[in-house]
């Protein structure tokens, strides 16, 4: 349909104020049609930009300009160049210039392209989260995507952005991650405000503490995180609710340190009971539910002997049998029950 609506010029700018408004509608595939089907791609550009930027701002929908874009780089890559840098004029396409360059994939221009933008006051982080959709940044040197990261984390309200990228970079990504993108990803990890973790950011977070800080490399900045954790805990500023998968994640790469500093051996009552009952849960919940029981058990036996005794009630209690109907207790607590020294 776009294809035939370019070739009648009359039409195009006739509909174009509907195209660039919200709604429901395939906008990406018109748009791609449009820069199939047009004569001229800088006069059709000119109108679709011109018609946005007469929308009002809440009713504006980039995705026409993101599919023209799509479709003018496959046409004339040059002239996607050249439409992306014009862009940077228009104050209303301005903050969306991001989003309209991963309409192709992302070279070093590109990525120049994007981190002067970072400098830019008038675009705001959120803007940046395109870099985490359609594996955008899988193709990217180690250099470039860490200079990406490292830049947009540094911008107001852009660690979670940074967060999110990272997570979605990550993800099925059979590429190995640099050192130069592993470093940044750490420190975006030890700058996070814990305090501001929620049940969006709470997943892909604790996916990179999976990720970044297991072994001994990330040893020292889980213990800073588990630090911060216990202090949360301990005067009610977090909660488990918030960071459910986090807590999960900093067990499992780091079961000993975790043990060490969000369980400890302090008596079971005030801040410390309040705190080990935090990390409590069933198998999707507990914070415990992926640390493998021997390594539980090893942690008790290196220890006092009230260890027993604190990390029983963190433990899934309880498994569903087969038809899902009975409940009987769980592998983890009957192996502890039975090597502890006095169940």
């Amino acid at each position: 349909l776009g294809e035939l609506v370019a070739k009648v010029v009359a039409v195009f700018k006739a509909v174009a104020h509907l195209v660039v408004a919200n709604g429901q509608g395939r906008q990406w595939i018109f748009g791609q049609g449009l820069a199939a089907g047009t004569d001229s791609l800088n006069d059709c550009w000119s109108t679709l930009v011109s018609a946005f930027e007469l929308a009002p701002e809440n009713q504006r929908n980039i995705q026409v300009l993101r599919g023209f874009q799509h479709g003018a780089f496959q046409r004339e890559p040059a002239t996607f160049e050249r439409l992306l840098d014009a862009s940077l004029d228009h104050p209303a396409i301005k903050k969306w210039v991001p989003a309209l360059q991963l309409s192709a994939p992302l070279n070093d221009k590109g990525c120049a392209r994007l981190i002067g933008l970072m400098d830019d006051p008038a675009v705001p982080a959120w803007a940046f989260k395109y870099l985490g959709y359609g594996r955008a940044t899988e193709a990217l040197s180690d250099d470039a995507l860490a200079k990406l990261i490292d830049r947009v984390s540094r911008m107001q309200d852009g660690l979670e952005v940074a967060v999110e990228v990272l997570s979605m970079h990550i993800h099925d990504n059979p590429n190995p991650v640099g050192t130069q993108t592993s470093r940044v990803a750490q420190t975006v990890l030890k700058s996070f405000p814990l305090r501001e973790l929620n049940n969006s950011i709470d997943y892909d977070f604790g996916r990179l503490v999976s990720y970044f800080l297991k072994e001994s490399d990330g040893e020292a900045g889980a213990r800073e995180l588990l630090i911060e954790v216990r202090k949360g805990l301990e005067n009610y500023s977090m909660s488990k609710y918030m960071m459910t998968e986090t807590l999960k994640a900093l067990f499992k790469v780091q079961a000993k340190s975790a043990l060490d500093i969000l369980v400890g051996d302090e008596v079971d009552k005030g801040t410390a009971y309040m705190r080990r009952r935090e990390l409590a849960g069933g198998h999707r919940s507990g914070a415990l539910s992926n640390v493998p029981i021997e390594t539980v058990i090893a942690w008790c036996m290196d220890g006092c002997a009230e260890r027993w005794v604190h990390v029983a009630p963190l433990l899934p209690a309880f498994s569903s049998g087969e038809n899902e109907s009975e409940l009987h207790w769980s592998r983890n607590v009957l192996t502890l029950l039975q090597r502890a020294p006095a169940p």
